[in-house]
């Protein structure tokens, strides 16, 4: 598993960043519960959009993939609508049923307007919860559009999502950058710097770290070879020296008086100095 899906939130209070959508969504949870529930959640790529979408109907579906209907935005058709339609006309056969709208700032005119319906169906529902993530806020999209996305916007809860640029949020996401290559043992990396060249997409940034992660690996492939031949050309006292001046670091490591690094740092440091 790369980095990037290791670390994915798998509940809101993993979320980073986002403190006070996550309050927000919580106090509404537990005052109203989820069923019934609209969501409309507006931030920029890799803010945690559709991974917090996800963590919401997970919790409402008890985790059952089977009754997350997902679909993207510029994709979704008429007939989509229809079929949801249908399909909420029933009771589901687990606790709850979720459906996600990734990309919804490129719903169709005619989609939007059947979607209306079928919000106000789902908040008279037991069964059912609604999630839309969009790139936009509705405001800013071109005036023809953003008329037909108001009446819907409106029926929906709206966490109010950290953008990129709140240093709030560039903080936590550094923060978690560092965090996470401490456990995964990156070393001598600059988060901030990462975040920066990811546009302070936490997605972005994790692919990036993950990336690091396998240069370091691959550095570290290369020196141990190069290590391993300046130890074979070793012969006569400079071999039992170097043997002996092993060993006695083998045994500070394995007694955890020595990290891994510093144990290879010094056995480099040696090979070369008697080579």
């Amino acid at each position: 598993m790369d980095i990037t899906e290791k670390y994915r939130p798998k509940k809101l209070s993993d979320v980073v960043g986002q403190t006070t959508a996550v309050n927000q969504i919580n106090r509404i949870i537990k005052s109203r519960g989820l069923a019934g529930s609209c969501w409309w959640i507006t931030g920029s790529t890799g803010t945690g959009k559709t991974t917090v979408a996800r963590i919401i109907a997970n919790e409402f579906t008890d985790q059952d993939e089977f009754l997350i209907y997902e679909f993207v935005g510029r994709d979704m058709t008429v007939q989509d609508v229809r079929d949801l339609e249908e399909r909420i006309s029933f009771r589901p056969m687990g606790t709850g049923r979720a459906i996600i709208i990734n990309e919804a700032q490129d719903l169709s005119a005619a989609v939007v307007a059947l979607l209306l319906a079928t919000t106000e169906k789902i908040k008279l529902s037991r069964f059912d919860c609604i999630i839309f993530t969009a790139m936009k806020d509705v405001q800013k999209l071109p005036s023809e559009r953003a008329t037909h996305f108001r009446a819907l916007v409106t029926r929906c809860y709206q966490p109010e999502f950290a953008e990129t640029d709140n240093p709030v949020f560039r903080q936590d996401v550094v923060e978690f950058i560092n965090g996470v290559a401490a456990l995964e043992g990156i070393k001598a990396i600059d988060a901030e710097e990462i975040c920066m060249k990811a546009d302070w997409s936490i997605r972005d940034a994790l692919a990036r770290l993950d990336l690091c992660e396998r240069e370091q690996a691959e550095s570290e492939q290369v020196r141990k070879k190069e290590l391993a031949e300046l130890y074979r050309q070793l012969q006569g006292e400079e071999k039992a020296f170097a043997n002996q001046f092993i060993s006695r670091l083998k045994a500070e490591w394995q007694k955890g008086k020595l990290s891994q690094q510093a144990y290879w740092e010094k056995v480099a440091k040696m090979l070369k100095a008697i080579n």
